[in-house]
């Protein structure tokens, strides 16, 4: 494990490392961490999203060849 890694998941040694922090300091690394674990969540929801609409695209399909219809016959009779 890193020494980075060993810091975040400890709240000892982390208290330790932020002891001599002002508060501005401090107030900013939570800004940044912020940043960091909204982007994470908005990737992570991103990906499961794709991998939603992935899914629902393959069954379609699935269910289209069953029914005999091409995806040609179906974007002929979608709105253009």
């Amino acid at each position: 494990m890193s020494e980075l890694e060993t810091l975040l998941q400890s709240p000892r040694h982390c208290r330790h490392a932020l002891s001599q922090a002002s508060l501005e300091q401090l107030q900013d690394a939570q800004a940044n961490l912020q940043e960091l674990i909204d982007a994470k969540r908005e990737a992570r929801a991103q990906e499961q999203l794709d991998r939603k609409g992935k899914r629902v695209l393959s069954d379609m399909r699935s269910l289209m060849a069953k029914a005999g219809i091409s995806m040609d016959e179906l974007q002929a009779v979608l709105p253009k």
